[in-house]
């Protein structure tokens, strides 16, 4: 739990330091005074000034900052926010968001280059221009009062061998588990492997053309590919994923303007920490798939047109380029800040929904 708990941290940093990094360099480059760079949200802790620029560390471990000279009042200064061109100011709220997309391309470049675990479907597109390492078969459900259910089958095991072969496809490893009367699968779980001999047998509530083991499976493969490629798949990875995200973003809203509900799918930080304790089991691999998904919901969350996020700050910049002036700055203050306290409502209502979708609560009781 310790190491769920300081991964998570060191992921959520890691998200918030990139995006704020971004919005950082291209002010400066853009000859934008950048007053503070701070980590976490205040109150403030301790802080320390170099050139110019104040680095602080802040009380709440969440998020981080750059406060510009000129963002958020009026300032006549050649090097503010207010004063900079409008294309300037654009690349500077669009920057974070941007190295949040390069941050998952990056993550999947890696992965490219040391070994992409994906659905055997999908690395056989990689075949012209990588190769499969490896593959094997993942547990993904299993059948209750079933030979593997006693022989303490996990969801999310790695099946490395079937009856001492390696996995060829799943077709061939199904074949040879209905064809054996004794069925020898050699496993990995959290790093540690072991083998495990189960017998099949007839389950008399559960349909199935004779003797099962039980288990329900897909294969994996993995890709590997020279640095090159891996970041044109990186990229193109990046943009497949983006696209699910939208899709899914989409059902979102609907589900909240047809039906009135919010989906259950939808998780905060709380739902994040669980799910970085599970893809810790599974091993670096998945949590770099982690990290980039996480950064390319965070980037296309932070671009919406909504007050508080950067596609709010960018909408009021296109309200300016038709305008031809730009909006009172007391007037877009105000509907950040709104904004701003509307998100927090928010989040606090997810995080309470997910802390009973968790059972948290019991968790913490369990242990105190």
């Amino acid at each position: 739990m310790i190491l769920t708990i300081i991964v998570f941290f060191l992921i959520l940093q890691l998200l918030v330091f990139v995006h704020e990094w971004g919005h950082f360099i291209t002010a400066r480059r853009s000859g934008i005074a950048v007053e503070e760079f701070g980590f976490g949200l205040p109150p403030r802790i301790v802080g320390i000034t170099r050139k110019d620029v104040l680095y602080s560390i802040n009380a709440l471990p969440f998020g981080g900052f750059v406060r510009l000279k000129g963002e958020d009042q009026e300032n006549k200064d050649a090097d503010s926010f207010s004063k900079q061109r409008w294309m300037n100011r654009l690349a500077v709220l669009s920057a974070g968001v941007l190295m949040n997309f390069l941050l998952a391309v990056v993550c999947y470049a890696v992965l490219f280059i040391t070994g992409f675990p994906m659905s055997a479907d999908r690395a056989q597109t990689a075949d012209d221009t990588g190769f499969v390492s490896s593959r094997y078969l993942v547990v993904t459900g299993i059948v209750d009062g079933s030979p593997a259910e006693d022989g303490d089958i996990k969801v999310g095991d790695k099946i490395m061998t079937v009856n001492g072969l390696p996995i060829e496809s799943l077709k061939k490893a199904q074949d040879s588990i209905h064809a054996s009367e004794e069925v020898t699968l050699f496993l990995e779980r959290k790093k540690e492997q072991k083998s495990v001999v189960l017998n099949p047998a007839i389950l008399p509530d559960f349909q199935a053309d004779g003797p099962i083991i039980g288990v329900g499976l897909d294969e994996i493969a993995v890709i590997r590919t020279n640095p090159i490629i891996a970041l044109a798949f990186g990229f193109r990875e990046a943009v497949s994923v983006s696209g699910r995200i939208l899709s899914a973003l989409g059902d979102i809203v609907r589900d909240l303007v047809v039906r009135r509900t919010l989906s259950p799918d939808v998780g905060g930080p709380v739902a994040i920490a669980v799910f970085t304790g599970r893809v810790i089991d599974l091993g670096w691999s998945h949590v770099l798939q982690f990290i980039a998904v996480i950064s390319l919901n965070f980037s296309i969350i932070n671009f919406l047109p909504l007050p508080a996020l950067d596609g709010g700050r960018v909408l009021f910049l296109i309200i300016e380029r038709i305008r031809g002036k730009p909006v009172g700055q007391r007037f877009e203050g105000l509907t950040h800040q709104i904004g701003f306290f509307v998100l927090i409502a928010l989040a606090f209502l997810i995080t309470t929904r997910d802390i009973a979708r968790f059972e948290l609560l019991g968790w913490l009781k369990r242990l105190f």
